[in-house]
């Protein structure tokens, strides 16, 4: 039998994602659809999670994209027309979530994801927020309410 770690690590349980952002992204898509017209101005589809690949363009201008990130499952996004209007990512720096500062590449990721929002849907809203802030119908109030079109 043996005991080579490398090779007894793939069968340990994989952690995933936490309870505390699944309840988060949960509370957010039904405050969405509970709100929906406080937010927006029309009907829109709610996507958890809205899963968009970068155009070619985007990869060839940012080198290294092809491989490692083709493109990225956001947390939660809204669109209309299947355009996204509104993209939100759970979690921050400092809290205990895979966003946190010791998760470098999901850093990476997150930072390019939200260039890519930026730059190929410019009329999108992009909002990042902290999972435990998100648990608080005031504060999604105050941060959506007719935000977006």
């Amino acid at each position: 039998m043996s005991f080579n770690r490398a090779q007894r690590r793939s069968e340990t349980r994989k952690a995933g994602e936490p309870l505390s952002h699944k309840n988060a992204v949960t509370f957010i898509c039904d405050f969405i659809g509970r709100n929906m017209y406080q937010i927006f101005d029309q009907l829109v589809a709610v996507h958890a999670p809205l899963k968009l690949r970068f155009t070619d363009k985007f990869i060839a201008d940012n080198k290294g994209l092809e491989k490692k990130y083709p493109g990225h499952a956001y947390d939660i996004g809204c669109t209309v027309n299947k355009l996204p209007v509104l993209v939100i990512e759970v979690g921050n720096v400092g809290d205990n979530s895979k966003h946190n500062a010791g998760h470098k590449d999901q850093l990476i990721n997150d930072g390019i994801a939200e260039k890519f929002i930026e730059e190929y849907y410019p009329a999108c809203i992009f909002i990042r927020i902290n999972k435990d802030d998100s648990l608080e119908a005031f504060y999604l109030k105050k941060l959506l309410w007719k935000k977006s079109a």
